[in-house]
């Protein structure tokens, strides 16, 4: 392998780049576009203990040439690969592999990428909720009028958790949120945005150093909600969510990513789940026990949502 050039922390682990003129790559993971679905990435000189290397051969759009697997968390998973700098709209692939490759080094160490998720901060606590949804059912929009009223999010896109026998705990999370700005009138969402996607959709990075210090104390999740909420529904109702469909649910959640869900060119890693199987089961075994009576699908208007489930909340403090 070559010299190691540059490394990368993302989510709690160690990536190691080997290669020639790596600088604008490594880079480019760090940008606006790759922090909306990376769980904070950071630059580092050196890493002591890498849990991913990266073999890079520079060259146009972007290709896995090989992949080897470990399940021992001493030895970590390595990548050939070849391509460009992550750029929107161009190349995006580098960050959705390098999500997918970082969910099975997580998941080693007994953390879990939630994809399709947001967490909001419970004020005055060290709680924060969880809120898993499909595409198109609300998150950013609820993201969106949390944060307007001075919640702190503590990711936009994808979450990592870690399962212990007091529950789950937020530990990182991706940190730019793209919201669409018709949530302005409708809501009176009021944020002032940093950019603009090509489709008209606002952008914001939501990183403060609250966020950062509540990551250093740890936030424990106090409930799960699903959500089915759209512009065009009103009210709000919310029903229990009992026993297998708890983990069928999350199972859905937590695997998404590692499987290749979020599909980017030319396809997704097959990574094999021998090994981690194990993990996965005892995390969804975590949170049907401690999370029974705390897991809710949640309906209707995003704002109605949102003011009942912090009442909720607020309530059970």
């Amino acid at each position: 392998m070559d010299i190691l050039k540059q490394c990368l922390k993302i989510g709690g682990v160690c990536i190691g780049f080997y290669g020639e003129d790596l600088v604008a790559i490594v880079e480019s993971f760090t940008n606006s576009f790759s922090r909306r679905y990376l769980p904070d990435p950071r630059l580092y000189e050196h890493c002591n203990s890498r849990g991913i290397e990266v073999s890079w051969i520079r060259g146009q759009g972007f290709n896995v040439v090989a992949a080897e697997y470990y399940n021992s968390p001493g030895l970590p998973d390595r990548y050939i690969v070849e391509g460009g700098p992550v750029e929107p709209y161009v190349n995006e692939s580098p960050v959705f592999f390098l999500l997918q490759a970082l969910s099975r080094r997580l998941l080693l160490e007994k953390r879990v990428v939630l994809t399709d998720s947001i967490t909001i901060h419970i004020p005055g606590t060290d709680k924060a909720i969880l809120l898993l949804g499909y595409p198109h059912t609300g998150k950013s929009t609820i993201a969106s009028i949390a944060y307007s009223r001075g919640f702190n999010l503590l990711s936009t896109e994808n979450t990592v958790v870690e399962a212990s026998d007091n529950g789950l705990y937020v530990k990182s999370g991706s940190s730019v949120l793209v919201y669409d700005p018709r949530v302005k009138d409708l809501y009176e969402v009021r944020i002032t945005p940093q950019g603009k996607t090509r489709h008209g959709y606002e952008i914001i990075d939501i990183n403060n150093s609250d966020r950062e210090k509540l990551f250093e104390k740890g936030v424990r999740i106090s409930s799960i909600y699903i959500l089915h909420t759209s512009f065009s529904s009103s009210g709000v109702s919310l029903e229990p969510v009992k026993g297998r469909k708890i983990s069928k649910t999350l199972w859905y959640f937590a695997t998404g990513v590692l499987k290749g869900v979020d599909f980017y060119e030319p396809a997704p890693l097959d990574m094999p789940l021998n090994g981690l199987k194990t993990c996965l089961l005892e995390f969804l075994n975590i949170v049907r026990r401690m999370y029974e009576d705390r897991v809710f699908e949640v309906f209707g208007s995003p704002l109605e949502v949102f003011n009942e489930i912090t009442r909720l909340e607020a309530s059970s403090i």
